[in-house]
């Protein structure tokens, strides 16, 4: 909706209405004359000076005023914008990995970041959690952290659960698809998920911290367990890509305030080269600092140190900071550019990594060289009646002095036929210096 100057609603830049994609809204622009016809109740907003309507008719109650739910998408920090068209947009991706983890990094350090703020108010429920536990007033085997993701981000997820659980033994800490929870709790009959930990007496999810893992902040299942939680814990947060996701759309809406923040950003936007290279990393990079700082919290008091099961002492943590630290130089070697996006001549590394690549893709292109091969082999003896060995012994003259010459030739013929392919490829390993 593009909004000018005029009223209140008509001035100020570009905005974003965000519909109502779990409940269900339909919204209606209106360029006529009169009100439009309904067939329910429905809010019409006049804009753009009164030339245009908006009337939106929503499944769900709502009771957030119109001008609330504009958002602005010019002159807005959290707000990224779109990633530019790139010819090679997997090598900008790969290039741009230790520029993206340094930025989290020095985001993390300065203590302004919204990141921590969500990190302050992650640990603080984490802490909150642990002493209702102590106290009684929260079963033992009580989940704390729930970590649900789909595909690659619960892959992630799975890591970062498993390194809480060794680090604080009495965590009670659990990742499970998306997919699995909209199957047994998102379903007017429950549908039980074979294969799995996971029923629904089996877990007690009242009240968990939920920590949804989705980098576009958009798949379905991710975005649907975040509403579809909210009626067993409040306490939901998400990893995402940006601020300005779907995912933190409906976090936003559970109790907006101070130090109230639910949302952990990698800040490097949408990026959509089909493999997941800057993303994983990002992300990956994001769950070490949640945990670093997640850690230092629980480590913090002798209290919390025991009702964690905590195993992790300052010395850890500094060895762990520290392996953080040197991570983007590592990245910095072996992708060839440096934190500020620079390209490194001497990277010996990287170096080394193309050149694995350039064997293995001669690896992985043999077949198809060796079956080009075949194929203008046979075609050329066939068409021109002349296998070589046949051809050599009719040059020669052998058939006429020994005619039984010529069956033995033609079997040496056959048998190159039989084995051509593997001929083919050992012929291409020695013209490449492979090994046979």
């Amino acid at each position: 909706v593009k909004l000018s100057a005029g009223s209140v609603l008509d001035s100020g830049p570009a905005r974003r209405l965000d519909l109502d994609d779990l409940g269900g809204e339909i919204c209606l622009l209106d360029w006529g004359f009169g009100p439009p016809t309904l067939s329910r109740q429905g809010g019409i907003q006049p804009i753009m000076r009164g030339s245009m309507t908006v009337t939106l008719i929503q499944e769900t109650l709502s009771t957030r005023k119109f001008s609330e739910r504009l958002v602005p998408i010019e002159e807005n920090p959290l707000v990224l914008p779109l990633t530019p068209t790139l010819k090679d947009p997997v090598g900008s991706d790969i290039r741009s990995i230790p520029k993206a983890l340094a930025a989290i990094q020095e985001d993390w350090e300065t203590g302004e970041s919204p990141n921590r703020l969500t990190a302050w108010n992650f640990s603080g429920r984490l802490k909150k959690r642990l002493q209702q536990k102590e106290s009684g007033e929260v079963p033992v085997k009580a989940v704390d952290i729930l970590i649900t993701g789909c595909e690659v981000s619960l892959w992630l997820g799975e890591q970062f659960a498993a390194d809480l659980s060794l680090a604080f033994k009495k965590l009670e800490v659990k990742t499970v698809s998306s997919n699995k929870i909209l199957g047994l709790l998102g379903q007017e009959f429950a549908m039980p998920q074979l294969g799995h930990q996971f029923s629904e007496d089996l877990w007690d999810l009242h009240g968990a911290i939920v920590l949804i893992v989705s980098h576009s902040g958009g798949t379905f299942s991710p975005l649907a367990v975040s509403n579809l939680l909210q009626s067993f814990t409040k306490q939901i947060f998400v990893v995402t890509s940006e601020w300005d996701t779907q995912i933190g759309k409906q976090l936003r809406h559970l109790d907006a305030g101070f130090c109230r923040s639910r949302v952990f950003s990698t800040e490097i936007g949408m990026h959509p080269a089909e493999p997941c290279s800057i993303s994983v990393a990002a992300t990956h990079q994001l769950l070490t600092q949640i945990f670093e700082h997640v850690a230092a919290t629980l480590t913090s008091e002798g209290s919390l140190r025991r009702a964690s099961g905590s195993v992790v002492g300052l010395g850890d943590l500094a060895e762990l900071e520290k392996c953080n630290q040197l991570n983007i130089e590592a990245l910095e070697e072996i992708v060839g550019t440096d934190r500020n996006g620079v390209a490194i001549s001497a990277a010996e590394t990287e170096a080394e990594l193309r050149k694995k690549g350039a064997l293995w893709a001669q690896h992985v292109l043999e077949s198809p060289w060796s079956w080009i091969l075949c194929a203008l082999y046979i075609l050329g003896t066939v068409i021109s009646q002349s296998p070589p060995v046949t051809s050599i012994v009719k040059r020669l003259g052998l058939d006429e002095k020994h005619p039984s010459v010529i069956y033995v030739a033609l079997l040496f013929d056959a048998l190159i036929y039989l084995f051509l392919p593997q001929i083919c490829i050992l012929w291409i390993r020695l013209v490449q210096r492979r090994a046979l």
